[in-house]
């Protein structure tokens, strides 16, 4: 029997802010602060839950930061068809790219029948460097919230 899902009034504020900054990309404590400097009344713990269900549902893409203990949360707009989308995350600007690829299918083949490994369907995020960053010479670097 499928959960369901309640719409609670903190849920819908997370989720409006996420909506608003769709380029940008936030850990549980940048978007927390950024909430309360704006006037919500959210708690830390409460934004935590949203960014984990918001991932469950396929509403909000969950990425590891280049600092493994961090990672980023970002709106996905169109999250009926996640399931068949690689993310491309820039490492300098942070802009995330969400492509609908086929070529991912025969990738996915190729490790199971060569490599006896499973994607994870939520885990399709690959970070380098954007054209933009790249020809300006951008260099990788971790992503703070501050910058986003």
């Amino acid at each position: 029997m499928k959960e369901r899902v309640y719409q609670t009034k903190q849920r819908e504020i997370v989720l409006k802010y996420l909506k608003a900054h769709p380029n940008e990309a936030y850990d549980v404590d940048g978007l927390y602060s950024l909430l309360i400097q704006s006037g919500e009344k959210v708690s830390r713990t409460t934004v935590y839950r949203v960014l984990k269900l918001l991932t469950e549902t396929h509403q909000v893409v969950s990425f590891m930061d280049r600092d493994p203990r961090r990672t980023l949360f970002q709106y996905h707009e169109a999250h009926d068809a996640a399931d068949h989308q690689i993310h491309l995350v820039c490492t300098s600007c942070g802009k995330m790219e969400h492509l609908d690829c086929s070529c991912l299918s025969s990738f996915e083949a190729h490790l199971r029948a060569e490599h006896h490994f499973n994607l994870n369907p939520t885990g399709r995020v690959f970070s380098g460097l954007c054209d933009d960053c790249g020809a300006d010479g951008g260099t990788e670097r971790k992503l703070s919230y501050d910058e986003v």
